[in-house]
């Protein structure tokens, strides 16, 4: 998706996750009055807008997970997470990185849940990551 269009997820109370690329154009109050935007670090006027804030609103949804300390969650929420990658990256982060919340409260653990192109769950990382300790992973 190329561009997402003016109030397009308007008033979706239950909208905690957004993820799209930096190159996404996005329109005028795309997430207003959502769970994500009101739980944000954003301050809101008394209608709830973002007014005058909108650039800096739309960098932090791009640019959310790009910090290294976020990889995993960057993972967990790509397209079609590869469970080699998300191995790789919890065997240097430690098994309580699949708990870590980032600057929107979401963890790990949500982005692989919610993720409906994921076709591994976080159960099947943790047991590879506990042979691997063990020894036993091939």
């Amino acid at each position: 998706c190329r561009e997402i269009k003016e109030d397009s997820f308007c008033c979706n109370a239950n909208l905690t996750i957004f993820n799209v690329p930096r190159d996404t154009i996005l329109g005028q109050s795309v997430i207003l009055e959502t769970k994500l935007l009101h739980d944000s670090h954003f301050e809101l006027n008394e209608r709830g807008f973002y007014q005058g804030h909108r650039d800096e609103v739309h960098n932090w949804l791009k640019n959310m997970n790009n910090d290294n300390k976020y990889s995993l969650h960057r993972a967990c929420a790509s397209f079609q997470p590869l469970k080699e990658v998300l191995l790789t990256i919890v065997l240097v982060k430690g098994i309580g990185a699949f708990t870590v919340k980032n600057e929107a409260g979401i963890t790990p653990s949500k982005y692989l849940k919610e993720n409906q192109y994921a076709d591994i769950e976080e159960m099947d990382i943790i047991q590879d990551y506990v042979m691997q300790m063990m020894g036993e992973y091939n």
